[in-house]
């Protein structure tokens, strides 16, 4: 039936159907099992296709209200005839509150509600296809039902505005086969459906009712013209075994991962530290530069201060050494001055020496005459002469002799005063 046969059925579709519940016994037409990750819409798409509100618990928010298989077979009108579907709504995946262990335990029990065959796995998807999605469809594949599995899969992409068109479908299936591969590589894109699943709330609610009419419609028509097929899956026991092998290796690889994400923190540590090091060394560096540098400013106004210090040193020694010079100068000066007194001195010793040999020779006794009393006088008067110069020479001596000690005590200062400056 094509694309036709959905306009055909149309009006024999409603999206609240008045069909009564099957009875004992009533022979199922299809099984559909839907899978996804909580928040995707999944049991809002079982509701649709049972054409009954509330059959399967709906939620709005990101918590699962589905933590356990939910089964019902429920009976739809469809092209005029009376078909009965079994649904199965699977545990919400990706509930945070569930361990890996027991969410596999939970699927494994779908081995034993399709015991009797499925038709068709519905992957309910909002497009993302992430890592608990892909693991959903792995375990679907390893574990539950084998690689067979694949050919009896639908990928459903719910809340698309805009599900009636070709070209944005096209790009949609392109996406999600590039997400997810290389895992739906072998799905044809006559299994990828794009619909619009809107609860039904307040002013929403006629656009919320034909979107989810339009889906119904979708639904159907690929669950009752392309799903005839049915798959068999293995024995409970069978799958249960694979269960237990599957949650064994995801321990392990659990385990490995706690080691690597160790081994991760471990390598972080460690480059944290490595860093924190670096810029320890960093500063150091910083700081023997700046230490450096201080030194090397310091030594150099050390050095200047020594070069301005000897400098003045050398200039104050220059200066003393003028100093000495022209007290040296005077020294010698004062020294020819007192040699010049020694030797007047020496000459008036001489002359009062000569004076006193003179002096000391013994007079001839004459009798005088009236010139020779005359004569006496005059002798009386040049010894008197005599005297008295002789006296004064003496002073003059004492004088000079006073003056030279005076002049040799200076020059001896002046000398001590030359030592104590060199």
């Amino acid at each position: 039936m094509a694309e036709g046969g959905i306009a055909n059925s149309k009006k024999s579709l409603t999206l609240e159907d008045s069909e009564q519940d099957p009875s004992p016994g009533e022979r199922v037409d299809r099984t559909v099992v839907l899978i996804g990750r909580t928040g995707n819409g999944k049991s809002a798409l079982a509701n649709i296709i049972a054409g009954k509100a509330g059959v399967f618990p709906e939620s709005q928010s990101a918590a699962s209200e589905t933590r356990d298989i939910h089964s019902r077979s429920v009976a739809v009108r469809y092209c005029g005839k009376r078909h009965v579907v079994k649904i199965v709504d699977t545990i919400g995946l990706g509930d945070t509150e569930l361990p890996k262990e027991e969410v596999y335990r939970r699927l494994a029990v779908l081995a034993d509600v399709c015991r009797e065959g499925l038709n068709q796995i519905l992957y309910v998807t909002q497009g993302r296809f992430d890592d608990v999605e892909k693991d959903a469809f792995s375990i679907m594949q390893s574990v539950l039902f084998g690689p067979k599995i694949v050919a009896f899969s639908t990928v459903v992409q719910t809340k698309c505005d805009d599900y009636d068109n070709a070209a944005l479908n096209e790009k949609n299936i392109a996406d999600i086969k590039r997400l997810a591969a290389p895992l739906m590589n072998e799905i044809p894109d006559t299994k990828f459906i794009a619909v619009n699943n809107p609860p039904i709330l307040g002013s929403n609610e006629g656009y919320a009712k034909s979107c989810r009419l339009r889906t119904r419609q979708l639904l159907l028509f690929h669950i009752m013209e392309k799903c005839s097929e049915v798959f068999n899956p293995d024995s409970l026991v069978k799958v249960n075994e694979r269960v237990k092998e599957r949650i064994a290796e995801d321990n392990k690889m659990e385990i490995i991962e706690q080691q690597l994400k160790k081994f991760i923190e471990k390598n972080e540590e460690l480059e944290k530290q490595k860093q924190e090091e670096a810029a320890k060394a960093k500063r150091l560096q910083d700081e023997m530069v700046k230490t450096a540098g201080d030194l090397a400013d310091s030594e150099r106004k050390r050095k200047e201060e020594a070069e301005r210090q000897l400098d003045a040193a050398r200039k104050q020694q220059e200066d003393t050494m003028k100093a000495f010079q022209a007290q040296l100068s005077s020294y010698e000066t004062k020294m020819a001055s007192n040699a010049a007194m020694q030797s007047e001195i020496h000459g008036l010793r001489n002359q009062v020496s000569l004076m006193q040999q003179q002096a000391a020779q013994p007079v001839p006794v004459v009798q005088p005459s009236s010139d020779d009393r005359s004569s006496a006088l005059l002798t009386q008067s040049l010894l008197s002469i005599g005297s008295i110069r002789q006296r004064d020479l003496a002073d003059r001596i004492t004088t000079m002799q006073q003056e030279m000690q005076s002049k040799n005590e200076t020059i001896l200062k002046l000398a001590e005063r030359s030592c104590s400056i060199m």
